[in-house]
């Protein structure tokens, strides 16, 4: 899709489209933080219809998870609308939440928060949407259950997000391709 990212605070896409293989350009490898609005310019999301249709989705579900949690620290995205498909299948959003925060919340805002993740075939959105609990600890000893499971998770988003399918759509091994961190509310 000529002009995805040109000139942007994003890095060009790379690597080969070519529809007939379902091989799409892609962001390099690792993750790349920017601002919302940034994400919007690079993907040309005001002058094309289904990115702008797959974005105000995930904006109405960040909007739901903010409304359960109280705050989002960042989402970690990635799917086909961060590639040059030009009809992007969905947007794949990890929520950062702070686990204290999740621990506190009362019996209300766990409904909401239960809903917000029900699943796209309850919002009918093109969206595969999954939290991820941020459990801080100090010092590099992963000393606690809490720590451990954080740890654990956040390096398996890392990981798959990094993968690209390969033969029969499965997930290819090696890391290859990037996604994009937006901070949300900030890490507090």
């Amino acid at each position: 899709m000529s002009g995805i990212l040109a000139g942007r605070s994003l890095p060009p896409l790379v690597g080969t489209h070519s529809p007939a293989t379902e091989e799409y350009e892609h962001l390099p490898l690792g993750r790349w933080s920017c601002t919302e609005s940034d994400v919007i310019q690079a993907f040309d999301v005001i002058n094309d219809p289904r990115r702008n249709e797959l974005w105000t989705g995930w904006k109405q579900h960040l909007d739901l998870v903010r409304q359960s949690a109280g705050s989002v620290a960042a989402c970690w995205l990635s799917g086909t609308f961060f590639t040059s498909k030009e009809h992007p299948g969905d947007i794949d959003s990890v929520y950062i939440v702070s686990a204290e925060q999740y621990r506190r919340m009362s019996g209300q805002q766990l409904l909401q928060w239960n809903f917000a993740f029900a699943g796209t075939e309850v919002h009918g959105l093109d969206l595969d949407a999954f939290p991820l609990f941020w459990d801080p600890h100090t010092g590099t000893v992963v000393d606690t259950q809490e720590a451990s499971d954080y740890v654990r998770s956040r390096g398996y988003w890392d990981d798959l997000w990094s993968r690209m399918r390969g033969p029969n759509r499965s997930p290819d091994p090696r890391p290859r391709r990037g996604y994009v961190e937006v901070i949300i509310d900030g890490y507090k």
